[in-house]
């Protein structure tokens, strides 16, 4: 996890000089300083004269550096693109991006800053010995995160199982069931309260502080009164807890302080939370009807049951995707159609070798007494009256298991 730490002129007295390189202490370590400008061979301001120092904390494998920016104006979510032929030999540089208003920034790859200045091992060696004896006396330690819920009742989690912290504004936060969530990253986010012993903060004009857990596909926020620190200790637990979602009590910066139970509130956010059941192959179908509106009525039924849908206005695009090697689990075809109907497609269908063929489903708001014999005779597997979204899909999942399970299919 990415960590922002402002120095102001009365604590650069953390930063120190070793040989020619310089370091930093953050809670009781030792970290190598990379500034931004010698990497970028940018003019250097003169040091001295800043008022803040801006480092932003980074990782590099099982190592940390502070990377020495000028200064950090927000986060967002963004899509890397490879870098081009040109530049793909500059390794300090990941790609690229494109920002919402248009401009084009470069992303740095942290590692290969880390290279670019030697590597960290050369940089860090020489203060190993310093913290090598404390070490020793704290054993293994933890950076645990701490945060408030409830009044003067502080709390804590280990770092390494959150994701994000974020500030949520309340207006943001919805209802949905009995539930509170927030639309977070094209998602829904389920946002779980944190059960304390005090009075929650009802202050709608703060932002919602919410701790962020994600695994895989599975994210849930847990909305906290307010993030304190984070600090680096030895875990022991003192005391065993008998309250819900509490593991016990431990000291950490010399206070009594309960450890939450992670699982507790993943649980709740997701009863299968860690289920290893395994996710199927989303299933892909071509949609054929010159109605936009019925193609987007069929598609939002597919899309939302799981399926991978291409839809197409008529059926001679149709054929000129298949010949081309596009493949599908099943095809659902209007009948009536200019240029080529539905009929003539199902027939061109079927002179394609058996093992290229997929279940044909067709959709059709004729009389089923005028048209149904001559749809099935033509090659179609199953003829449906527009429009039953849940026939639709129970014939679309019969048809796809016999189609994958062909000994299991009925005669």
């Amino acid at each position: 996890m990415v960590e922002l730490v402002r120095l102001a002129a009365e604590d650069k007295s953390r930063i120190e000089r070793i040989h020619d390189n310089e370091v930093f202490r953050l809670r009781d370590r030792f970290l190598p300083l990379v500034y931004l400008t010698d990497v970028l061979g940018l003019e250097e301001p003169a040091r001295d004269e800043d008022p803040d120092i801006n480092i932003v904390v980074v990782q590099v494998g099982d190592d940390q550096l502070g990377l020495v920016v000028s200064s950090v104006f927000d986060t967002e979510e963004i899509v890397v693109k490879p870098m081009g032929r040109l530049l793909k030999d500059l390794n300090i540089y990941q790609g690229t991006t494109i920002l919402g208003d248009g401009r084009v920034i470069m992303i740095l790859d942290v590692a290969g800053v880390a290279s670019h200045f030697g590597g960290l091992a050369s940089r860090g060696s020489e203060t190993e010995h310093r913290t090598e004896s404390e070490t020793e006396l704290a054993g293994e330690q933890t950076s645990l995160l701490l945060f408030e819920a409830g009044e003067d009742n502080t709390m804590a989690v280990p770092l390494s199982l959150v994701a994000r912290l974020e500030e949520i504004p309340p207006e943001t936060i919805e209802r949905s069931g009995d539930r509170s969530v927030v639309q977070y990253r094209g998602d829904l986010l389920p946002l779980i309260p944190m059960q304390s012993r005090g009075a929650s903060n009802t202050d709608a004009s703060q932002p919602q502080s919410v701790i962020v857990f994600s695994e895989g596909q599975n994210s849930m926020g847990l909305m906290v009164d307010e993030i304190k620190d984070i600090f680096e200790e030895r875990l022991d637990i003192r005391m065993q807890s008998q309250r819900p979602g509490v593991l016990g009590t431990a000291i950490i910066n010399g206070k009594a302080t309960d450890v939450i139970d992670t699982q507790h509130y993943l649980m709740q956010a997701k009863p299968d939370w860690f289920s290893q059941t395994e996710q199927p192959r989303q299933r892909r179908v071509l949609v054929i009807d010159d109605s936009l509106f019925f193609r987007q009525l069929v598609n939002t039924a597919l899309e939302t049951d799981g399926y991978q849908v291409i839809a197409l206005g008529n059926a001679v695009e149709a054929v000129e995707m298949i010949e081309h090697g596009t493949r599908f689990d099943a095809i659902i075809s209007d009948i009536e159609m200019p240029m080529m109907d539905g009929c003539e497609f199902a027939e061109w269908y079927r002179l394609r070798p058996e093992e290229q063929r997929v279940p044909l489903v067709a959709l059709s708001s004729l009389n089923p007494s005028a048209t149904e014999g001559r749809a099935l005779q033509s090659g179609f597997d199953r003829y449906l009256a527009k429009f039953n979204s849940q026939q639709l899909l129970s014939t679309l999942a019969e048809l796809c298991q016999q189609a994958e399970h062909p000994t299991g299919a009925s005669a």
